[in-house]
């Protein structure tokens, strides 16, 4: 439990540090830019040794075009079966938390950034197949904390549209370990997004 606080704080620190870089960057809180953003992605991932993906949203504030700031879920949108400790399972998982990332704006064509996600994730599992609106019928369940830190590229089409593609890799703390181990869900990921600016 201590790692995983400890966690939380660098990355809490990160992301004021970077906020903070921004103000002070601009020397006047008034001279801020503000947007907000939405973000549509897929995330392809390995669970238990076998591919699978997250669908997920991100929302927030865009800060002078290069600070993100917001929130974030990813779900399964159907089971994964999968082999747990000898025994064939159908699995689902869901999360949510805060985000927070930088933009290295430049007169490339894609600008690079990094972007760390700190959430909070729940793991359903039963040997019976169940719905995605059926989660309490499942007889296991698992939760704990998820960080993963991401670099990415964004491709700007429209001055409110962008394409992102971006790679991280996802730490899972689970709460009890008997069932499901770090190893099972700890994988590099890659992800692809469709970003959404409304100018205002």
């Amino acid at each position: 439990m201590k790692g995983r606080l400890t966690l939380v704080v660098i990355f809490t620190l990160f992301g004021a540090g970077v906020l903070n870089a921004a103000v002070t960057k601009d020397h006047r809180l008034e001279d801020l830019s503000l947007k907000g953003f939405i973000t549509l992605y897929h995330q392809h991932h390995d669970f238990f040794g076998k591919a699978f993906s997250f669908q997920g949203i991100e929302g927030g504030g865009l800060v002078n075009q290069r600070f993100y700031l917001g929130a974030y879920t990813s779900f399964f949108a159907s089971n994964l079966k999968a082999e747990i400790n000898g025994v064939q399972r159908y699995v689902w998982i869901g999360q949510a938390g805060v985000l927070s990332g930088y933009l290295l704006k430049g007169e490339r064509r894609i600008d690079p950034g990094f972007q760390i996600n700190i959430g909070y994730f729940t793991l359903r599992l039963d040997e019976e197949r169940f719905g995605l609106f059926q989660l309490n019928r499942a007889d296991g369940s698992e939760k704990g904390l998820v960080v993963a830190p991401q670099l990415f590229g964004e491709l700007g089409l429209k001055t409110w549209l962008k394409l992102r593609a971006g790679l991280s890799y996802n730490f899972y703390f689970p709460g009890d370990q008997s069932v499901i181990n770090q190893s099972d869900l700890n994988r590099l990921s890659f992800t692809f997004g469709i970003v959404f600016i409304p100018s205002r």
